[in-house]
């Protein structure tokens, strides 16, 4: 699979969605909600000790990829629905990755579970593969994915970014990621 060759393969097996997604708000400079204290410590120390390689490859579980279609018209309005949170290429720039924006990458959008009907429904969203032009990363309805004004955090977009499967793109989510590694340990 051409997505995950960015994403090297962990030693240890993946964080569950729920230990991925507290990883990664705590990773945007944020405290997760409803974690127990020594699960947060545990995932504090791992991001102070662990290879920012090794976690990457940790953090693949955190949400379902679906390719779907949306019409080009719909696309722009699709990204100012406040039920998503825009990530990858498209948003790569905003964040802080050296990557400039591209028009032939697709969008990328970050939607829960129970709201992903009615998002189909409006946008006439339908699935794809072939003629993709965004990509939909499902979460679990409890999830609220670490945003500022709708476009996921750093390290979200930097592990998107990785599963792009486009050695630039690698290259700078890499980059990025381990940036955002060593700001953390240095807080």
């Amino acid at each position: 699979m051409r997505r995950l060759e960015g994403l090297p393969r962990p030693n240890g097996r993946p964080y569950s969605p729920a230990a991925a997604w507290a990883l990664l708000v705590l990773l945007s400079g944020e405290r997760p909600k409803g974690l127990a204290a020594p699960r947060l410590s545990q995932l504090r120390r791992q991001l102070r000790e662990a290879d920012p390689v090794e976690l990457v490859g940790r953090l693949r579980h955190r949400a379902r990829r679906q390719l779907a279609f949306v019409h080009p018209s719909q696309l722009e309005p699709l990204s100012a629905d406040r039920r998503v949170v825009q990530s990858g290429w498209r948003v790569a720039e905003q964040v802080g990755a050296s990557l400039l924006e591209a028009d032939d990458v697709p969008a990328e959008f970050y939607v829960a579970q129970r709201d992903l009907s009615a998002l189909r429904e409006q946008y006439l969203i339908v699935d794809a593969s072939e003629v993709a032009n965004a990509v939909l990363r499902i979460v679990d309805d409890h999830v609220a994915v670490p945003q500022a004004d709708g476009v996921a955090a750093p390290p979200v977009v930097a592990l998107d970014l990785l599963e792009a499967g486009d050695p630039r793109a690698i290259e700078a989510a890499r980059q990025l990621f381990a940036r955002l590694v060593q700001a953390h340990r240095g807080r």
